[in-house]
């Protein structure tokens, strides 16, 4: 098997130096109040329950809840939430004990609002006033964490929204970086924040490793940018004791292992021939899932980052594949040009965890054929989108555009077929929780921010 990467070891680090040094430690560096031990070193290792806590459901970034009991014979709306503010703009959403979690950004506010998931009235909301940017949120125990631009953890209360500590653990200059999405496992948070494109001496991103009580050890790592280009830094994966992120300084990128315990780097890969790391790892079972600027999506060894397969479909894959300890389930989006094959488009594919071999493919129709183009040649397949899937009570979810039937399609985990669809596109892995399916409504996706929220429930057609 050719690799096309390099292996790096600890303190070569790309475009600058990584260290690892401990954080202010203090009555700010406690996380959570009164949170207890039991419920705080609640982790989202795996999506328990019926919960969706955190962003793509769990620490390990797999985009999978299997106790989801999320519909699978069909769906009807059982509401819709929108701000008041009809330019603001929220996150996805994250679940937990009966409660929606969503950052929600304004003209002059940044807020976080709890809403009921029964009917979308609002618990609480809180405003944070020394930033404008919040990460999507963490729901672990009794407390809800966000991250914020000025390089701050915020801990609130999840039975009120009080405001119980923040954290820094960068510069806290207001909106500075571009927050991550947080991670929680075994009583420790994991942050990851990147320069914003605004002026300002920084050009470091940074990832830091910040204790829920008195009993965790920290550690941030600064991955240094350069006199013209800001590093960027991906939400983090933790997974078998490590912490996994891809990083990125000018047009140089890398897939990084990190000790979750000490902050060292365990192993680091770069791409070679003019390819890249593209967004962000996923890692689960002792492999990490990691995707390329050309549409290869790699399976590597989580100890050593040895690779075990790579796979890439007819074409390329486009978004982060959703993972079980059955299958990877993978779509692939045909960039357009020509195919010896015009009949279809993009495809979803279940892929043997262990070898890569497709177990099965769903193909969309694509909006051209054989039968409108004399030969099968030089037909255009990009049109027919697959978006990113998420997996949960025996169903693939995963919204198609550019061919018919668009809109969301549940398939079934076993063979690929079809359990239903609605006419609405998320652009984003559904949030399985409850019973229910939460949607964010599309404002800007491709900043990851939204407009409005819709609850499906199972069909009783």
């Amino acid at each position: 098997m050719s690799h096309r990467y390099t292996r790096r070891t600890f303190g070569a680090a790309v475009g600058g130096i990584i260290g690892a040094a401990g954080l202010a430690t203090g009555e700010n560096a406690r996380l959570g109040g009164e949170t207890t031990t039991s419920d705080r070193t609640s982790t989202q290792s795996e999506a328990e329950g019926t919960d969706w806590p955190a962003y793509r459901a769990a620490a390990g970034s797999t985009a999978s809840n299997p106790g989801a009991g999320s519909p699978t014979t069909g769906a009807q709306e059982a509401w819709e939430w929108n701000p008041d503010d009809a330019d603001a703009s929220m996150t996805i959403p994250v679940v937990a004990d009966g409660t929606v979690y969503v950052t929600l950004e304004g003209d002059s506010t940044v807020e976080v609002v709890a809403l009921d998931s029964a009917d979308a009235s609002v618990r609480w909301r809180t405003a944070v006033e020394d930033t404008s940017n919040l990460s999507v949120p963490a729901a672990v125990g009794d407390a809800v964490y966000v991250v914020g631009g000025d390089s701050t953890v915020y801990a609130l209360d999840a039975a009120d929204g009080s405001i119980r500590s923040t954290t820094p653990f960068g510069e806290t200059t207001r909106d500075r970086y571009n927050p991550a999405p947080p991670r929680i496992v075994g009583g420790t948070l994991y942050a990851a924040v990147s320069p914003t494109s605004r002026s300002h001496p920084s050009r470091n991103a940074v990832v830091a490793a910040i204790p829920l009580d008195s009993c965790g050890g920290s550690w941030t790592v600064t991955i240094e940018g350069t006199e013209e280009h800001d590093a960027r830094v991906s939400t983090p994966a933790v997974s078998d004791g490590k912490v996994f992120v891809v990083g990125w300084v000018d047009d140089t990128g890398f897939l990084r292992a990190i000790s979750a315990a000490t902050g060292e780097t365990e192993w680091e890969l770069q791409r070679e021939g003019g390819d890249n790391w593209q967004y962000s790892p996923i890692a689960a079972d002792g492999t990490v899932y990691a995707l390329t600027d050309r549409g290869i999506l790699l399976a590597l060894d989580a100890d050593d980052g040895t690779e075990q397969w790579q796979y890439r479909g007819w074409d390329r894959v486009h978004e982060q594949p959703a993972v079980t300890e059955d299958a990877v389930y993978a779509v692939t989006n045909v960039e357009g040009g020509t195919t010896m094959d015009p009949a279809y488009g993009a495809i979803v594919a279940a892929l043997d965890p262990e070898t890569g071999t497709e177990l099965w493919r769903r193909e969309a129709p694509a909006s051209c054929g054989p039968e409108s183009i004399p030969g099968g040649m030089d037909c255009d397949l990009s049109s027919s989108r697959w978006s990113e899937p998420s997996v949960g009570n025996g169903a693939v979810y995963t919204s198609l555009s550019g061919a018919a039937p668009a809109g969301l399609n549940a398939l079934d985990v076993e063979d690929g077929e079809r359990l239903w669809q609605l006419g609405i596109d998320p652009r984003h892995a559904p949030v399985l929780a409850g019973g229910a399916m939460y949607l964010a409504r599309p404002y800007n996706p491709d900043a990851g921010r939204y407009q409005g929220l819709v609850k499906l429930e199972e069909s009783t057609d």
